[in-house]
């Protein structure tokens, strides 16, 4: 239909122009000049071929918009990478990947995946997954333990042979009240004064690496920040990192001791103060005076998720959970609290979850990225290096420009894993971390800028190609405007 009224319109066009070709059309009858009529040949043929050009633009407009409102395939992906450490079966982190899965495939528009096989039968199989494996069953035994799981843990299978190898928290040393904070279930057991009531409007923040970080607004940035910052200070807890130089002259950083201070709540009926001190070799399980919980009704925990890699402090009156991880030499951290608990300190905050890297202490790797030669050694050479294991590693978008940037910085193959751990963790503890990536996997010096330079090919950022998509159809358009008018206008004079 579409394509049948815009060939007619091209059509009516040119027999206008046409007939305004004529001998009469070209002499003005009248004193004065002479007036030559503009209405030519290739006019005609403009305002055909805009006509086509803008049926192929919405029509490719209209894929595009598809192809970036279905997001079946990052649901799938994000399920891949959260069960790939997994063994199948009724156990609560298995129940909880799926239970992830359904609601990233749920915030999909079903219009925007009509047709796409993929997406239908994905919404089959996952309610069958869950009754098979027995998943309400399992998620509702763990957050209301009765007395027999009051005294006993359950562990799943290990591929390796262990008591548990998953990358997500286990229920050794968690006391038997003590709920997922990050499940949407209500909380039981427990003092109700140590419980949760606030919005559950959560944000997140990490930090990585170089260091590089994501604030709690979502900014990511590389900083340099030697010595010792904050990331979180507020009336519940504080948490400070301290920073290295790791080559000499290049400004590059990377966390080596990380404290986090837990505050007295409630008398100390929830919490009790703590301190808890990770440093490079040395991931502690308690805080320091050897304990795991910490108030009466022991409102924190500590979890330890895999020895001298993965502890987690979890803050049950507050609904916030910190990760702490040590890779390779270094530490990382991110943290996911409800958002009205983020407490802005002015002008002068000095939180780096909050306010960012000051814009001194920022380094610009977009342009460290675009350098292809460096006086000593084949750099090209090593940054295709470089991608080709960051990409082996199923990192993408900023992580993967960060994992890049570590390894031509330092050449420390553990910043690879610490990007990706950085990526985990990002997709476990923000909210909206389905529609948060694009799924690029290549690297830009500033893919944010039109004029980016793609790096080594690879997937551009689909937000990029639609505005640029939006971009040509507009010029379109105008061609078709600026063609009808002058045919119009030819039309008249005749």
């Amino acid at each position: 239909m579409f394509v049948h009224f815009s060939h007619s319109r091209a059509t009516r066009l040119a027999d206008t122009c046409a007939t305004a070709s004529t001998p009469a059309a070209h002499t003005w009858k009248g004193m004065g000049r002479r007036r030559t009529a503009i209405c030519s040949t290739s006019i005609l043929q403009s305002a055909s071929l805009a006509a086509l050009l803008l049926q192929i633009a919405i029509f490719t407009a209209l894929i595009s918009k598809v192809y970036s409102a279905c997001d079946i395939l990052w649901c799938s992906y994000q399920y891949e990478a959260d069960t790939d450490p997994l063994d199948p079966g009724p156990y609560p982190d298995f129940c909880r990947a799926l239970q992830r899965y359904q609601r990233c495939v749920d915030r999909i528009s079903p219009g925007s995946c009509r047709g796409d096989l993929h997406y239908h039968s994905t919404k089959t199989v996952i309610p069958d997954l869950q009754r098979n494996y027995e998943c309400e069953r399992v998620l509702r035994e763990e957050n209301n333990p009765g007395p027999t799981r009051a005294v006993e843990t359950t562990t799943r299978p290990s591929r390796n042979g262990g008591d548990n190898d998953s990358d997500s928290p286990g229920t050794n040393g968690r006391p038997p009240f003590f709920p997922d904070i990050l499940s949407d279930a209500p909380e039981t057991g427990g003092s109700q004064r140590c419980q949760y009531t606030g919005s559950r409007s959560f944000r997140h923040c990490g930090l990585f690496g170089d260091p590089h970080l994501r604030t709690f607004d979502d900014l990511f940035q590389t900083c340099k920040v030697a010595g010792a910052w904050p990331l979180i200070y507020n009336d519940y807890l504080t948490a400070q990192v301290t920073n290295v130089p790791l080559v000499h002259g290049s400004g590059a950083t990377a966390t080596n001791k990380l404290t986090v201070i837990i505050k007295p709540f409630r008398d100390g009926e929830c919490a009790q103060r703590k301190l808890y001190q990770a440093t490079a070799g040395n991931l502690p399980t308690t805080f320091d005076d050897g304990t795991i919980t910490s108030g009466r009704e022991e409102g924190v925990v500590i979890i330890e998720v895999i020895p001298g890699e993965h502890v987690e402090i979890h803050i049950r009156y507050i609904a916030t959970l910190i990760v702490i991880r040590q890779v390779g030499r270094y530490i990382t951290f991110a943290v996911r609290m409800p958002e009205e608990l983020i407490q802005y300190q002015g002008a002068e905050d000095m939180q780096l979850c909050v306010k960012g890297c000051p814009v001194s202490e920022q380094i610009d790797y977009a342009t460290f990225l675009s350098q292809t030669t460096r006086a000593d050694r084949n750099y090209k050479e090593l940054r295709v290096d470089a991608i080709a294991k960051c990409r082996k590693a199923k990192i993408y978008d900023e992580y993967l420009d960060s994992c890049v940037f570590d390894l031509l910085t330092t050449g420390d193959a553990n910043f690879t894993q610490a990007a990706k751990s950085a990526l985990t963790d990002v997709n476990r503890l923000h909210p909206n971390a389905s529609f948060l990536f694009k799924n690029r996997t290549s690297v830009f010096e500033n893919a944010s800028f039109p004029g980016y330079r793609d790096i080594e090919g690879g997937a551009p950022p689909r937000t990029y190609l639609f505005h640029h998509l939006q971009f040509n159809l507009a010029m379109v358009l105008f061609s078709i405007l600026i063609s009808s008018y002058m045919s119009s206008w030819c039309h008249i004079q005749r």
